[in-house]
């Protein structure tokens, strides 16, 4: 109902309009203004048929997650999905969980806007060290703090966005991962895309 009411609306002034403009051109004018009645109607009907609505709509906040691939299968962790650079220990943070399981990647020595790529198969200054917990019982590993049940035994992280000006971090990470009785988890095709905080 409303869209005929608005086509009406619409056609109402284009009919009166085209009226005008045939009326111009079959009977002419006795002031010889003929060009001025035909571009006033032009104008009413651009006039009439230009859109009210003019609300804003704002551009689409980024979300702020982790997603990766664990032994092929796809999980997005987008609770508390933040970078975090501890300046004390030169030490950025990537994390984010989802229910009981959480996710950490740790760089460091680093810079606050430090970029780049980081292999554990190519000597760098840099360490990376990711620590898992797969919402199980944690085990004692060897260089994950305590609540983590999985930690990095290889590894290949990329930094590709880190803007103090936009507020965000962003990459792409793949990893293996052991567990405290030495099982293994491959994850693959990791991206996260986070908020600085």
């Amino acid at each position: 109902m409303r869209l005929v009411t608005r086509l009406r609306d619409l056609a109402s002034p284009l009919l009166g309009a085209l009226a005008v403009l045939v009326c111009v051109a079959a009977c002419g004018s006795d002031d010889g203004d003929d060009g001025d009645v035909a571009e006033d109607a032009v104008e009413d009907i651009a006039e009439d048929t230009t859109p009210q609505d003019t609300t804003y709509v704002p551009p689409l906040e980024r979300i702020t997650k982790i997603e990766f691939k664990i032994n092929g299968v796809k999980n997005t962790f987008d609770l508390d999905a933040s970078a975090i650079f501890v300046a004390a220990e030169q030490q950025i943070k990537i994390k984010a969980s989802k229910s009981l399981r959480k996710l950490e990647i740790n760089l460091l020595p680093i810079t606050d806007t430090a970029v780049g790529q980081w292999l554990d198969s190519e000597l760098s200054e840099v360490g990376v060290l990711i620590c898992y917990n797969d919402g199980g019982t944690p085990g004692e590993l060897s260089q994950c703090p305590v609540g983590f049940t999985h930690e990095s035994i290889g590894y290949d992280v990329t930094i590709a966005e880190n803007d103090p000006t936009t507020g965000f971090m962003s990459g792409s990470f793949t990893a293996v991962m052991v567990d405290a009785n030495g099982d293994t988890l491959q994850f693959t095709d990791g991206e996260f895309d986070v908020k600085r905080r």
